[in-house]
């Protein structure tokens, strides 16, 4: 018996009936997925007045443990976020929605603007000598540009710190970091460390009062580990003497853009598995943020602190006080 071929199985196919396209099944990621509306007691799903996928009310979320002390959370920033709308008229522009695109665009802006610091900053050089100088050349470019782009770098920076940390926020208290979101939570907390490590890093660049105490810091936190800390600390003292601390900010100067790049992956890996990640917020919130980042940088522009002292050595004290002298260590008992 002959089988049949899939041409005269075609002819007894009903386009209508049979051909039914399968159904695309795409994750809903929106960042305002529990939006205030879904603060309710109803037995139902409750859907949105402006459309999309209905929400949960409270009392018909399954128990999750672990959810109880998220719950209170998350009332009180919807119940915030309501007022919030209601002042603005538009929940498309509350600001609390888009968080995590808002961290995204303020980040892209620091890259842009480091860009430009970083050409002039080491045109003169680098070390101890001249970092100071070169940030405060950069305040004095013409058409207050260099002000102007130091300032939205060190602005864009705090905010992209800021919307991070509410971002983290609203995940945490809608319970979005559980299951197949481990990874998206994991990576996000991953790259609020890497922000701060990065705005650490841009800080000790500046070579001013603020870079010493960071200096201070930390020679004080590795010297609690003699065998690197005092070594470190000898090395940098030494550079400083002769005239050879470039070196080490060439590598501080390397980590901070390293850590930028570092960042990136951490975002890569971040929106890895979401089925519909949006990288920016909408274009009324990149020109209102644009804006509002060059009007604050040229009316109260980013300024550096006094310019530092020498290295002081003061960490390796404890240290060097405790340890026997040569001639004491010669000394018969």
């Amino acid at each position: 018996m002959r089988r049949p071929s899939w041409k005269n199985l075609a002819q007894l196919v009903e386009p209508e009936k049979d051909c039914i396209p399968a159904p695309v099944v795409e994750e809903e990621e929106e960042e305002h997925e529990a939006e205030w509306q879904a603060v309710s007691s109803g037995a139902e799903k409750q859907a949105p007045p402006w459309g999309g996928a209905a929400h949960w009310p409270w009392a018909a979320r399954p128990p999750i443990s672990g959810r109880a002390g998220l719950v209170w959370m998350e009332r009180i920033a919807l119940a915030f976020e309501s007022l919030v709308n209601r002042l603005i008229g538009a929940q498309e522009l509350n600001p609390f929605y888009h968080t995590g695109t808002l961290a995204v665009f303020f980040t892209l802006a620091v890259a842009v603007t480091g860009l430009y610091l970083t050409i002039f900053y080491i045109a003169p050089g680098l070390g101890t000598g001249v970092a100071y100088e070169a940030v405060g050349a950069i305040d004095q470019h013409g058409l207050w540009i260099g002000r102007m782009m130091r300032g939205v770098h060190r602005y864009a920076s705090g905010a992209a710190v800021i919307a991070t940390v509410f971002h983290a926020l609203r995940t945490l208290f809608q319970d979005r970091f559980r299951n197949a979101r481990w990874l998206a939570w994991l990576t996000g907390m991953l790259m609020l460390g890497a922000l701060w490590f990065e705005g650490l890093t841009g800080y000790w660049l500046v070579w001013d009062e603020r870079a010493q105490l960071i200096l201070d810091t930390v020679i004080r936190a590795i010297n609690t580990f003699p065998s690197v800390g005092i070594p470190f600390t000898l090395t940098f003292l030494t550079n400083e003497a002769t005239q050879q601390a470039w070196s080490f900010f060439l590598l501080l100067l390397f980590a901070h853009i390293a850590l930028f790049t570092v960042i990136g992956l951490f975002y890569w890996f971040h929106i890895l598995r979401l089925s519909r990640a949006k990288f920016l917020p909408p274009r009324f919130f990149m020109i209102a943020s644009g804006l509002v980042l060059v009007v604050g940088a040229l009316l109260w522009p980013a300024r550096s602190a006094l310019e530092a002292l020498a290295p002081p050595g003061f960490a390796l004290v404890p240290q060097l006080d405790s340890a026997p002298s040569p001639a004491s260590a010669c000394r018969s008992p």
